[in-house]
């Protein structure tokens, strides 16, 4: 489209004309577009994620293990039902006991197939014959392990049921268009269908996933510690956390006196020495008085210097200012040993984060400066909108042990006051890996900050 255009000269030229409507209803529809395009990419990013296929195996797993411990403990429960009033049927209950909590074991290792951790209930043990008779027969531990062998068959058959019947209705849907007309379906009414059936899909990798979780919770129930035994082992553990901080805490304190009265305070009696001698010979003797006042210029300038350091040690003044990546860079360039630093944040973490970050890495550098004897080293941090997860690794001689005094131990504790996770692989003769993880929210949804 164009239109007349009057030129400098008073001519009059052709121009042409951007129809501007037309623009906006392309940019709406390319909008448009690209949203239906990321709204159906999330729908059915389920079905190419490794845990939706984790839980079908955990379902189809549980499917056989649950019945061949129904029939087992079943037919054993059975057994000593009739023999308990024998003094052989009594003495049974030992290994009855003893087999079904294997198979309780088992049971929570298989949770650990979607990622869920079922620690061990406590259960009553005594020594003697009888005395261990008598502690397995009047131990709630035990037999809440008996019913959930003898009930944990019917959950997972109910489970798998569910999710199988949602995998069945959109596998029917689907294959419509093939024989719908054997059921007099039109043409176009089978690929509506079946259009509905691959929709259904998205849903029923969301439906197998909660399933299996149900499967999980109800072992958990059963098999799990209770919420006063797990309230009581966060206590112990906050705990020993407070009584680490606390030391921490005094050996900081002692590190800053010392260095404040054996450095900075020292220097800068030297400083009102040179000063005060300079004040009296600077008459007679000015050469001498201008060296005094360079000395003492630069007992002042290593005094700065010593401050600036124990202020560093207290909070970093860079991470702060210019964020987690430049005070982790510093902490590196610092090293005589090569360390390679990878920093991918997609979100910034709260700042509690960051400060547990930037002193676990200065911890592991140091343990690396001081233990490993490393020739190269590599740390990778990376942020979502979840976690902040560090991954630590040397080629120094390996062994490292946070039970012998080593730097692991404050890392340990930093993290699990965060209620992040510690893995440490330090086998004889190297390689090193720490691996940390910092939640963002705690246990209560609550943002660290």
């Amino acid at each position: 489209m164009s239109a007349p255009v009057r030129d400098t000269a008073g001519g009059i030229v052709s121009a042409p004309v951007r129809d501007t409507a037309a623009m906006q209803g392309t940019g709406t529809g390319a909008a448009a577009w690209a949203t239906s395009r990321d709204l159906t990419a999330r729908w059915f990013r389920p079905l190419t994620e490794p845990e939706t296929w984790r839980a079908a195996a955990y379902l189809g797993l549980g499917l056989v293990t649950t019945t061949v411990w129904f029939l087992l403990v079943g037919l054993l429960a059975a057994v000593l039902a009739v023999a308990v009033w024998t003094v052989v049927g009594v003495l049974l209950f030992v290994p009855f006991f003893g087999f079904v909590a294997w198979c309780s074991a088992h049971e929570r290792r298989r949770a650990g197939m979607i990622g869920v951790t079922i620690d061990a209930r406590p259960v009553a043990d005594a020594t003697g014959i009888w005395r261990r008779c008598s502690s397995r027969l009047t131990d709630g531990a035990r037999w809440r392990q008996v019913a959930y062998q003898l009930s944990a068959a019917v959950v997972a058959w109910t489970v798998a049921g569910a999710a199988f019947l949602v995998w069945a209705a959109a596998a029917y849907l689907v294959t419509l268009p093939l024989w719908g007309w054997a059921v007099g379906l039109s043409v176009p009414a089978s690929f509506a269908l079946a259009l509905f059936g691959v929709a259904l899909a998205g849903l029923a990798a969301r439906v197998m996933t909660g399933c299996a979780r149900l499967e999980a919770a109800y072992a958990a129930w059963l098999l799990g510690p209770d919420r006063y035994a797990v309230m009581q082992s966060k206590v112990e553990h906050l705990t020993a956390d407070r009584r680490q901080i606390i030391d921490a805490v005094a050996g900081e304190r002692r590190r800053i006196e010392r260095n404040l009265h054996d450095g900075v305070q020292a220097r800068l009696v030297a400083v009102g020495i040179d000063l005060g001698m300079a004040e009296t010979m600077f008459p007679e003797r000015p050469e001498d008085a201008r060296a005094l006042l360079a000395s003492a210029r630069e007992k002042n300038r290593q005094s700065i210097a010593e401050l600036r350091e124990i202020g560093r040690g207290l909070h970093p003044a860079i991470l702060e200012d210019r964020g987690l990546d430049a005070a982790l860079s510093a902490v590196v360039a610092a090293s005589p040993v090569p360390i390679r630093l990878t920093c991918e944040l997609a979100t910034t973490p709260p700042p509690a984060i960051e400060e547990a970050a930037y002193f676990i890495v200065s911890e592991a550098v140091s343990n690396i400066l001081k233990h490993a004897r490393a020739r190269t080293a590599a740390v990778d941090v990376e942020a979502d909108a979840r976690a902040l997860r560090i991954l630590v690794h040397d080629d120094g001689l390996g062994g490292a042990d946070g039970s012998r005094g080593s730097g692991l131990a404050g890392i340990d504790a930093r993290v699990r006051a965060l209620e992040g996770t510690l893995r440490v692989a330090s086998p004889p003769g190297g390689p090193t890996v720490v691996a940390v993880e910092l939640p963002f929210a705690g246990a209560a949804g609550m943002v660290t900050r």
